[in-house]
């Protein structure tokens, strides 16, 4: 695999983690403005508080994905410039 089409896997992949990160943060917030709505109260059914923590896990966890594929991007383009220690301005 050419160092191009890796690097494109790799911000495909990317791609996917935002959106599915986009996804559950949109789920939490529904479900948080929907129990806000029903009940009248700040508070969740304890079902509903089990969903929740289970999507804020999941986004937590995908959240950590995307930033250490952000810090592997980023190394992967540092590396490719040579650090000379002079000042470009």
């Amino acid at each position: 695999m050419s160092e191009s089409s890796e690097l494109q896997g790799q911000i495909a992949i990317y791609r996917r983690l935002v959106e599915r990160y986009e996804q559950l943060n949109a789920a939490i917030q529904q479900l948080i403005n929907s129990a806000r709505e029903g009940s009248g109260s700040k508070e969740l059914s304890p079902e509903n508080l089990k969903h929740y923590r289970q999507m804020a896990r999941e986004r937590d966890e995908v959240f950590s994905e995307m930033r250490a594929l952000q810090h592997q991007l980023m190394a992967d383009d540092s590396s490719e410039f040579t650090i000379t220690g002079e000042d470009d301005r």
